[in-house]
C-alpha cells in the first residue's frame, strides 16, 4: 500500500521509518503473560515492582501494553512524518513528527484532513 507523507512525497509500506517495535505480541495470555482479568485485578499491578524475584507474567504483561500503544503511536506517526520515527531517544522528533500532523492544526485550510469532534470541518474553528 503506498502511502503520501507531510512532504507530498508517496512511497511504500516496507519504506516507511519506525524503529519503535512491539514487546511480547506473540506472547500468550497464561504462560507468558498475565491473562487480562488476571492483570486488572494484580495488586501489584497499582503499586509497581516489588523487591524479590520478578514476576515474568506481570513484567511481560506491563511491557507489551506500554509498548503496544508506543508502538501504535509510532506506526501512526511514521506513516505521516517524513523522518519517520527512529529510537534515538530524540522527543523533539516526536513532538516535530504529532505538531507536522495538520490535524492537530485548528487553522488548517487543508479540509477535510482538520476536522475532529472539536473543530468544524467546514469552517476550521471551534465546533459550537
Amino acid at each position: 500500500m503506498a502511502i503520501t507523507k507531510d512532504t507530498g512525497v508517496t512511497v511504500k509500506s516496507a519504506d516507511i521509518i519506525n524503529e519503535i517495535l512491539p514487546f511480547c505480541s506473540q506472547g500468550v495470555d497464561g504462560r507468558d503473560l498475565l491473562a487480562q482479568a488476571e492483570y486488572a485485578a494484580d495488586v501489584q499491578r497499582s503499586i509497581g515492582h516489588q523487591p524479590g524475584i520478578a514476576r515474568q507474567g506481570l513484567a511481560n504483561k506491563q511491557a507489551r501494553q506500554a509498548a503496544h500503544m508506543a508502538a501504535g503511536m509510532a506506526q501512526f506517526l511514521a506513516r505521516r512524518y517524513a523522518a519517520g520515527v527512529k529510537d534515538d531517544g530524540d522527543l523533539d522528533k516526536i513532538e516535530t513528527a504529532l505538531l507536522s500532523w495538520d490535524y492537530w492544526n485548528p487553522g488548517c485550510p487543508a479540509w477535510p484532513r482538520c476536522c475532529s469532534p472539536v473543530w468544524s470541518c467546514l469552517t476550521a474553528q471551534p465546533s459550537p
